[in-house]
């Protein structure tokens, strides 16, 4: 593939976001942009929530799990340094006095109770930790399950590609030198559609399509006189990534 110029990213993705637990909702938006309506049948559909339900399945282990773990720590904690507190003043008191012993005690058991109490602080830091580290590997698993879908979308449904280059057009502002260069399965597709690209752009536009079999399925290309318009799943999947990841750090701090 010859070398470009300029590449410009397709940035014009909706994203509707509302915490990184919910994974449903951001991929079903993603999924219905994507391929359009008319094209969301209902095996698709079934395929997509297989998928979501089991990315849900994943989400709820993990979450619970780092839970548990953490609660375990605490109590652990909290019960050896009780006991540790309890049996130094105990002996202390019968080596030297009841009441030398209990006073000395009553010390280091306050003394282990402020211990345990700054370790179970540190545990509480640690599922904390533990938390952040799950809610980001759900971001990455929703961003898998969400590429997965598309894929396999674009893979059955050929017409996919002729809403990515429509999009692409949109963000194109020339009438003349436009040429768009797909992957070899999907040029048929897209000359059957080109009267329908040059009457989006107007009666005088000039536009060609080419056969590129150096670039990924699912990729649209649109070369311009200034530069190329990449409208790919794989660039748009990178610009929502960025966007989920910018929000789970902003919710973490």
């Amino acid at each position: 593939m010859r070398s470009l110029s300029k590449v410009y990213k397709d940035g014009n993705v909706q994203l509707y976001y509302s915490s990184p637990y919910i994974l449903e909702d951001v991929m079903i938006s993603i999924h219905k942009e994507q391929v359009g309506k008319e094209n969301y049948t209902s095996d698709n559909s079934a395929q997509v929530n297989t998928i979501l339900e089991e990315a849900s399945r994943q989400a709820e282990n993990i979450i619970k799990e780092a839970e548990s773990e953490a609660e375990a720590l605490q109590q652990q904690i909290f019960e050896s340094a009780r006991r540790d507190g309890y049996d130094r003043g105990y002996n202390d008191g019968y080596n030297n006095g009841y009441k030398d012993g209990l006073q000395a005690g009553r010390s280091q058991y306050d003394d282990m109770i402020a211990e345990a109490q700054h370790m179970v602080d540190d545990a509480q830091k640690e599922k904390d930790k533990v938390m952040r580290a799950a809610e980001e590997e759900l971001v990455e698993l929703a961003l898998s399950i969400a590429k997965e879908v598309l894929e396999h979308e674009i893979s059955i449904d050929r017409n996919t590609i002729v809403y990515l280059a429509k999009k692409a057009l949109k963000r194109c502002y020339y009438s003349d030198g436009i040429t768009i260069r797909v992957r070899d399965e999907d040029y048929g597709t897209l000359i059957e559609h080109l009267a329908d690209f040059t009457s989006a752009k107007g009666e005088n536009v000039n536009i060609t399509i080419l056969k590129d079999a150096a670039i990924d399925e699912g990729t649209c290309l649109i070369d311009t006189p200034t530069g190329t318009i990449d409208a790919s799943i794989d660039t748009q999947m990178d610009i929502i990534a960025a966007k989920l990841r910018s929000l789970s750090k902003a919710v973490n701090g």
